[in-house]
């Protein structure tokens, strides 16, 4: 790199360090916009594309002595780790023009990198288990729960109805504990997707050649995933056995994930045959919330995805497949 384009880059890290600072403290300061936060990476992912990864670690580096005199080192560890390295591992990929799945799978597994290191950091340096700390906030508010029922006894309810409320209640609180590991991939994904998103079509605008994610119509899973997904069932009853890690935890939570990937692979079927058809706007939307909002529409729509992967419904070229 010559030292024009060197200065240039240089310039322009400076300038998108000094954007997220900014974004960052304003954030802090206005409550109201905290979910913004999550849109940090976007910047430094656009500087990545742009002029590599060497100035996107300067970027994060220079944020990062920002904010620690605002939100204090072990915030700041975490932010940085959860926010600043997927959007370094993205803007390299997207600068070295991997294909967007790529980037999107890089970002993902970075994003979940960061959160478990700044989890295990956090709890090191501070000395408090973040997830048990969740877990207990989790039991307050169940207890709190719980002791509400009080009321519906005071309406006449019947004890044996207020009793199964309570079991109901202690049944699902144990499932979001169980559920943490998928809720923090999950979380990853859509944090990863959204990014990927907005900086692609940044870029687009700004005048960059980047390759965006294709409409979900044309997303496939590939064939040989149904039979990954039965070999990693077949692993999981073996542990049934082996002891290795909880079977319960883990069947519940590889549910969870398959069911997802399942049910956006089935959303894209559905996308595809509405526009095959040339449904109108209004109906596909109507189509889409009755799917969602129904009692068996997400099984339905991820079973729809299972057989899509097994024989191509759509008919969609080997080229097509994305993933």
């Amino acid at each position: 790199m010559d030292k024009q384009k060197k200065t240039r880059a240089l310039v322009e890290a400076a300038l998108m360090a000094t954007l997220v600072s900014i974004f960052t403290i304003v954030l802090i300061y206005i409550p109201i916009l905290t979910p913004v936060i999550f849109l940090i990476p976007v910047p430094f992912i656009i500087l990545g594309k742009r002029q590599g990864i060497h100035f996107t670690i300067l970027a994060v580096i220079v944020w990062a002595m920002v904010i620690v005199s605002l939100i204090g080192p072990i915030q700041t560890m975490f932010v940085v780790l959860f926010m600043g390295l997927p959007a370094i591992v993205m803007g390299y990929m997207m600068n070295k023009k991997y294909k967007p799945f790529k980037v999107l799978a890089g970002g993902v597994i970075a994003a979940l990198l960061g959160l478990i290191l700044s989890i295990s950091f956090v709890s090191v340096l501070s000395g408090v288990n973040v997830i048990d700390k969740v877990m207990g906030q989790m039991k307050i508010v169940m207890d709190m729960q719980i002791k509400q029922m009080q009321m519906y006894k005071d309406m006449g309810m019947k004890p044996e109805q207020i009793k199964n409320l309570e079991e109901n209640m202690k049944i699902y609180m144990q499932a979001m504990g169980m559920t943490i590991p998928a809720g923090m991939i999950i979380g990853s994904a859509f944090f990863s997707y959204i990014n990927h998103a907005v900086a692609t079509r940044i870029l687009k605008r700004i005048g960059n050649e980047v390759e965006g994610l294709p409409p979900l119509r044309y997303v496939r899973l590939p064939r040989s995933f149904v039979m990954g997904t039965v070999f990693i069932g077949f692993l999981t009853m073996m542990t049934q056995y082996l002891q290795i890690v909880n079977f319960q935890t883990l069947v519940v939570n590889e549910i969870l994930i398959f069911q997802l990937i399942y049910f956006v692979q089935g959303l894209g079927v559905v996308s595809y045959f509405l526009h095959h058809f040339k449904i109108k706007k209004v109906l596909r939307i109507l189509i889409y919330m009755l799917l969602l909002f129904s009692g068996n529409g997400v099984f339905i729509i991820a079973v729809m995805g299972i057989i899509d992967a097994l024989i191509n419904l759509r008919k969609l070229q080997r080229d097509n497949e994305n993933i």
